[in-house]
């Protein structure tokens, strides 16, 4: 019961829009945890937004964004990262990007869903993750690690329109 009250008083501590958006975020990590599982990536990936030719290492600044819309993104990933902790499934990397792009949609931000891999003893890692200009969102810096090997952005960003045209 300690336990139980422990957790409340800490959900009770984080801001308004993090007690707003929970439910949201957290039955959409199990949606989106469904579709990676049951549909392959060619279904999935029109959804994602545009594809792009990539071969950044760093994430771009796409737009200059103001201090309210750069609160939003660092409220999005707060929500999305610490929600992924109490599902009871595994939400990983993939279920979380995806909800990160759809919140930054939501409130009209820019977003680069980057995939990437790397070289893991004889096997290779998947990894995907989100960026909003130069802010990481989900999946810490993927760049570090993983060679990029795809790239979504939103089709509103001057970025989307330049290189799919």
């Amino acid at each position: 019961m300690k336990f139980l009250y422990q957790k409340l008083h800490a959900f009770k501590k984080h801001e308004l829009f993090f007690k707003i958006g929970f439910i949201f975020a957290w039955t959409s990590l199990g949606i989106a945890r469904a579709i990676v599982l049951i549909f392959p990536f060619a279904r999935v990936a029109p959804y994602l937004g545009v594809s792009v030719a990539c071969c950044d290492t760093q994430p771009l600044v796409i737009t200059k964004l103001s201090e309210l819309q750069l609160k939003r993104a660092r409220q999005i990933s707060r929500l999305v990262v610490n929600t992924a902790r109490y599902c009871p499934w595994h939400a990983n990397c993939f279920a979380q990007a995806i909800v990160a792009r759809v919140l930054l949609g939501m409130f009209g931000l820019p977003y680069r869903l980057y995939f990437g891999l790397r070289r893991e003893n004889t096997s290779l890692k998947a990894h995907a993750w989100v960026c909003c200009n130069q802010l990481f969102i989900t999946g810490d810096n993927g760049f570090k690690h993983h060679s990029v090997v795809g790239c979504y952005c939103c089709s509103q960003c001057d970025f989307a329109t330049k290189v799919s045209a």
